[in-house]
C-alpha cells in the first residue's frame, strides 16, 4: 500500500463531528437510527443488498436502503457513509441481518432525503470525497 497506514473505524455516534457533516453533505435524514445487527443464517459478510433481497423474497417484509456511518478511531472529524441495506420484517422491526467482521451489535443508519446516490462518502474534517470501491485506503 505504498506506506499508507490503514485507518481503523468504529461505529459512529450522533455526536461525532463527521456524522453531522456527512448528514448535511449527503442530505441524509436528520434522524439517525440505531439498528441492531442480528446476523441471520445464510447471510454473507459484505453482501447486504443480496442478503436482504433473499430475506424479503423468503420471509416477506421490506428492503430499506440507506447508509451506515463509521468514524475513525483516532479522529472523530474523519468518517465514512457506506451504502447499505437493512431488513424491515413483517412486524415492522428494522434489523441489520448482514454479519460484520468486527461482530458489532448495532449500526448507526440513515436514509437519504434525496434520490441522488453515493456509493460511499468520506469526510476528513476539511473536504468530502466520493469513495471508489477497492481503491480507497480505509
Amino acid at each position: 500500500m505504498d506506506g499508507a497506514s490503514k485507518r481503523k473505524f468504529r461505529v459512529s455516534i450522533p455526536e461525532d463531528e463527521c456524522v453531522i457533516k456527512l448528514q448535511e453533505y449527503c442530505e441524509f435524514s436528520s434522524t439517525l437510527l440505531k439498528i441492531p445487527v442480528v446476523s441471520k443464517p445464510l447471510c454473507a459478510d459484505a453482501n447486504c443488498h443480496n442478503n436482504v433481497n433473499h430475506y424479503v423474497e423468503t420471509y416477506g417484509g421490506e428492503k430499506i436502503s440507506g447508509y451506515y456511518l463509521i468514524t475513525d478511531v483516532d479522529d472523530d472529524t474523519y468518517g465514512c457513509a457506506i451504502y447499505h441495506s437493512i431488513w424491515k420484517n413483517t412486524y415492522g422491526d428494522l434489523v441489520d441481518i448482514t454479519p460484520f467482521e468486527d461482530c458489532r451489535e448495532y449500526n448507526m443508519f440513515s436514509v437519504m432525503n434525496t434520490k441522488e446516490y453515493y456509493s460511499g462518502v468520506s469526510y476528513d474534517g476539511k473536504k468530502y470525497k466520493i469513495l471508489e470501491s477497492g481503491i480507497n485506503v480505509l
